[in-house]
């Protein structure tokens, strides 16, 4: 069990594995929904360190913090609800 909310990312992929095993799947937005799936992807991606340009707008997404997250990414996906490739904004208000 969890006697608090995990306070980095390492903890929440532990979190979802848990609530996975327990018959209970996390689930996020990956589809093509504006909002929530572009606030997820965000945050991976700032979790991990990167950017998508920086501060004089050069594109620096191409980086070693983005494999990190893609990795991550991975990871968190196989402990989610299937399906949630092709989820919208709305239908993680239903998860």
């Amino acid at each position: 069990g969890f006697s608090e909310f995990p306070k980095d990312t390492a903890g929440f992929l532990e979190l979802c594995k848990a609530l996975k095993a327990k018959g209970h799947p996390a689930g996020f937005t990956h589809g093509h929904g504006v909002g929530d799936g572009n606030n997820y992807a965000h945050w991976l991606l700032w979790s991990h360190g990167g950017q998508m340009v920086d501060e004089k707008g050069k594109v620096t997404i191409n980086s070693p913090e983005t494999l990190k997250a893609i990795e991550y990414a991975q990871q968190l996906y196989k402990t989610f609800i299937p399906g949630t490739e092709s989820w919208l904004d709305v239908n993680n208000n239903r998860a």
